[in-house]
């Protein structure tokens, strides 16, 4: 019974191994995402995208979508879509815990040497309803946008500091 029961998890790319668990082993709930459509790929397009960031997705299928899934591919009734992704850490703003200054103006590779305070200052001048007076990105003062700090982690606290990457595998 045990294994039938399972079935759904292990008809889906082992999903029973890679659904999250709680400290008791236990499997974490799954939070409802959306509806999608089957016909036309949407749902498989979400879920593949989905999967892609490590977030397992489980499908419901409603009234006798089941049925016209095995026979003809895809359910008309559509999908109901579920997930569970935790998170691994979360900076926040001007938090008082843990905080770290990042430097914006290291010269950044991927904008072509050009600094994260450029980049912003570009970005700013772009938005339309903002060219009247451009705001400025401050690294000082209590709207200083370059100070950060950990108000969740669930990868243990930062110990060397300064990169908001630390704890998290590649």
């Amino acid at each position: 019974m045990d294994q039938a029961k399972d079935y759904w998890g292990r008809a889906e790319q082992d999903l029973l191994d890679r659904w999250p668990k709680d400290g008791n082993g236990e499997f974490e709930t799954p939070a409802f995402l959306t509806d999608a459509v089957e016909a036309g790929g949407e749902a498989e397009l979400l879920c593949q995208m989905l999967r892609s960031y490590d977030i397992p997705v489980l499908r419901r299928y409603e009234k006798d979508g089941t049925l016209g899934k095995v026979v003809l591919g895809f359910s008309g009734y559509g999908v109901k879509l579920y997930g569970n992704w935790q998170l691994k850490k979360l900076y926040l703003h001007n938090q008082d815990d843990n905080m770290i200054t990042l430097d914006y103006n290291q010269p950044l590779d991927f904008f072509g040497g050009k600094t994260a305070m450029e980049v912003a200052q570009e970005a700013y001048a772009m938005q339309s309803y903002q060219r009247k007076s451009v705001p400025q990105l401050r690294t000082d003062g209590f709207y200083n946008g370059a100070v950060y700090g950990l108000a969740y982690s669930n990868v243990g606290e930062d110990t060397v500091g300064g990169d908001m990457f630390e704890n998290l595998e590649d």
